[in-house]
């Protein structure tokens, strides 16, 4: 009992809420998944600026961009940049909202 005390207070709560947690790239704001015919671009992955391995300045280019790869940068299911998506409002909410506009 000691011990495990001793080892938290060394590294702290937040090690062991880091660590429990494996996130998934489905569940992230960045995460796209696109369809594509071309098979040497990837359209699937990680759209977050700093994950990007081809970006476009201008917005009629944006289609060009290819996104990094997200099986590799969440190897372990500890991605640093992860976010989770907003969760939807349920339909009644959504159609309640799009009446008063």
């Amino acid at each position: 009992m000691r011990a495990a005390l001793a080892a938290e207070r060394v590294r702290g709560p937040a090690h062991r809420d880091r660590q429990a947690t494996m996130v998934e790239c489905q569940h992230c704001v960045h995460f796209r998944k696109l369809p594509g015919d071309t098979v040497w671009k990837r359209r699937t992955g990680c759209y977050h600026p700093q994950n990007m391995e081809q970006t476009q300045s201008d917005f009629a280019l944006k289609a060009q961009e290819i996104p990094g790869d997200h099986e590799k940068l969440n190897l372990r299911g500890d991605c640093p940049l992860y976010e989770a998506r907003r969760r939807r409002g349920s339909l009644l909410s959504r159609l309640l909202a799009a009446m008063k506009e």
